[in-house]
């Protein structure tokens, strides 16, 4: 019976809960990048957001976030030649919000000295509204914003949602700043069920899905804590 509850006592320490933020960099995977090498070259532009986090146990954690970030591209560098005559240019808006689960590598107690870090993996899924403005410049470099019937593929006449969902899926490490602040960095992939990020339909891969990213630094502070718990009783 003791031992039980000494059990029990262990497992209760990694239950907190934590509020956070995240900054950081947003960038895509499309038509016009389709090269897993060259993926980063568009993640000039910030991301931020806000989450929680639900320390299940040592190991397992639940997050509920809500991001924002910026996604571009242009087809100078692409095989596909969108506007004949001109160089495609688009810059999408995304706002999601995310639902993940992620599992430590290593016995992780936010909070806990003894815990100094972690890589850990997650994935999860989300929903995400996205805006985007596709643009075109000339050969002297004029840039103009495109209206839908200059540059979207004849099925869009009736248009489409800006609301769609992704599977999503990364790695990341925790670690131990203070006993009330947990660092981290993390990279995460969205799979998306949609073409239409970068407003390109016409003479891209209409079987091939646009995919976003979001990379950065995440500070976390604990609001609720259990972690100081130990066993009352010596065997």
């Amino acid at each position: 019976m003791v031992a039980a509850l000494c059990v029990l006592v262990t497992e209760s320490r990694g239950q907190t809960f934590e509020a956070g933020i995240f900054g950081g960099t947003s960038y895509y995977m499309g038509d016009l990048n389709p090269e897993p090498t060259s993926q980063f070259t568009n993640a000039e532009l910030p991301a931020f957001g806000i989450f929680t986090r639900y320390n299940y146990n040592n190991h397992i954690a639940f997050k509920a976030g809500l991001n924002h970030g910026t996604i571009s591209g242009t087809d100078a560098n692409s095989v596909y030649s969108i506007l004949p005559g001109s160089t495609y240019h688009f810059k999408t808006t995304i706002t999601e919000l995310a639902l993940q689960a992620e599992v430590n590598f290593l016995p992780y107690v936010a909070g806990d000295p003894e815990s100094l870090y972690t890589p850990f993996i997650f994935g999860g899924v989300s929903g995400f509204y996205f805006d985007s403005t596709p643009k075109a410049s000339d050969p002297a470099g004029n840039l103009n914003v495109l209206t839908g019937g200059e540059h979207r593929h004849q099925h869009d006449a009736v248009g489409y949602s800006n609301i769609s969902y992704a599977y999503l899926f990364g790695i990341g490490l925790k670690y131990h700043v203070t006993n009330q602040i947990t660092g981290g960095i993390e990279w995460g992939l969205r799979h998306t069920f949609t073409n239409d990020l970068d407003e390109v339909h016409l003479n891209g891969n209409p079987k091939n899905k646009d995919w976003y990213s979001f990379a950065g630094l995440t500070f976390t502070i604990r609001f609720r804590d259990r972690s100081s718990a130990v066993c009352p009783y010596h065997l």
